[in-house]
């Protein structure tokens, strides 16, 4: 198979990403992300399917050892305390910023048997807030600061909320 490179243009991270159509679409998607993860980014915490020139809201994560896939996720509950995080990207090679991010979400995404919802507190939480920013188009230097604004959330959960996949189970 050949491997996609991370991509540093910017323009591709910019962009919201679009549903995926089925589960099996997005596996597939999770599988081509975990393989750059095993190969290319053995360090990183997350891959979101922008970062290799794709358009799905689909990303992977790294946590206690361990890679997880995330398909048409979205964040349904969140803390209302933030704490100050220094993050790096690998769409930044070398890069950082200091950004507030929410102490725990509760993340709904697409598995197998449909919709779940997870929580995750503390860095786990840091990851994927990280990582679903990448798919709203939001990246690190665009956050100012920031995660993104509670309108923006519940907009995003608007637009979502006609969307036949996401309803099939709820």
């Amino acid at each position: 198979m050949k491997m996609k490179n991370i991509t540093t243009a910017r323009a591709d991270i910019s962009v919201k990403c679009d549903d995926v159509n089925s589960y099996k679409e997005g596996l597939s998607i999770v599988n081509e992300l975990k393989q750059q993860m095993l190969i290319k980014v053995k360090t990183a915490l997350g891959l979101a399917h922008n970062q290799i020139k794709g358009s799905k809201n689909v990303y992977v994560t790294r946590y206690n050892g361990k890679l997880n896939g995330y398909i048409n996720p979205t964040v349904v509950d969140r803390s209302i305390d933030q704490i100050p995080s220094v993050e790096g990207c690998l769409s930044y090679p070398g890069e950082e910023n200091k950004v507030l991010r929410y102490r725990y979400i509760i993340v709904e995404h697409l598995t197998e048997d449909g919709f779940v919802q997870e929580i995750f507190r503390g860095k786990e939480a840091i990851i994927h807030q990280h990582e679903i920013d990448h798919l709203l188009g939001i990246d690190i230097f665009n956050i100012n600061g920031r995660y993104y604004e509670e309108e923006q959330v519940l907009q995003y959960i608007e637009s979502r909320s006609n969307d036949p996949i996401h309803n099939h189970v709820k």
